[in-house]
């Protein structure tokens, strides 16, 4: 079974959005904002500019600089690629998983799998400390998705 997309930089920059949603990320990006508005209350009331710097600070740091990070990430990418937009594949096989774009691959096992996600298009394989891939379905070349989760789920039974 192939999915298989175009990754391009909007599509990168929405997985940063994704991914500060949830987990530790998520933990930091309200670390931050808890922050901010601490200080900004701070600099309402104890009128000093030194707060106003740490809060601009703050909310740079749990906002702009994962998205700016995210952003060098794929223009890094795009320059080993050769090529702005690359092709994805992501084969599930008998065997495992394989990730395919341009002269980068990686596999997985289904034993990895520590949970499946669905929103809208997307699908999420949760793969715990290795990451996540990101399966959509309205790009699958051989099958549907209603059989590749069948498929999964019969490949991850514990």
């Amino acid at each position: 079974m192939k999915n298989q997309y175009k990754v391009t930089k909007k599509l990168y920059m929405s997985w940063a959005l994704q991914n500060m949603s949830i987990g530790i990320s998520l933990g930091m990006v309200i670390m931050w904002l808890v922050l901010t508005a601490i200080l900004v209350v701070c600099a309402v009331f104890l009128k000093h500019w030194l707060y106003w710097v740490a809060a601009a600070y703050s909310l740079y740091r749990a906002l702009v600089r994962p998205l700016l990070a995210t952003s060098l990430q794929y223009e890094r990418m795009a320059k080993i690629y050769g090529e702005k937009d690359w092709l994805r594949t992501i084969e599930l096989t008998e065997d495992g998983i394989l990730l395919y774009e341009n002269t980068s691959s990686a596999a997985y096992t289904y034993s990895d799998i520590r949970k499946l996600t669905e929103k809208g298009n997307v699908v999420r394989l949760s793969l715990g400390r290795k990451g996540s891939v990101r399966l959509y379905k309205d790009a699958f070349v051989d099958c549907s998705w209603e059989e590749c989760k069948e498929f999964i789920e019969r490949n991850t039974i514990r």
